[in-house]
């Protein structure tokens, strides 16, 4: 879907990385918030659907997928966070 894209397991979630760039983190076996949300690395990102989280460095916000509603509003942080990452 996206060039340079790879995963790798970290800490019970899955890693999204552009090259060698960390942007997003999915759950797997341990949830971020909740076992509904991702981490995304947005650093400065405000937004009211955004929450603040721990990861592994700075910038990391969470989004909560509360029904399959929200897809396309995942896809987009997601698709932000990637651009993000060159």
């Amino acid at each position: 879907m996206w060039p340079q894209v790879t995963t790798r397991p970290m800490f019970g979630m899955l890693a999204f990385y552009r090259g060698k760039k960390i942007f997003a983190a999915l759950p797997r076996t341990r949830a971020a918030e909740t076992e509904s949300s991702m981490l995304i690395k947005l650093p400065g990102r405000r937004h009211a659907r955004l929450g603040s989280a721990s990861g592994p460095g700075a910038g990391w916000t969470t989004f909560e997928m509360n029904s399959s509603d929200d897809i396309a509003e995942a896809l987009r942080w997601l698709r932000s966070a990637y651009r993000k990452a060159k």
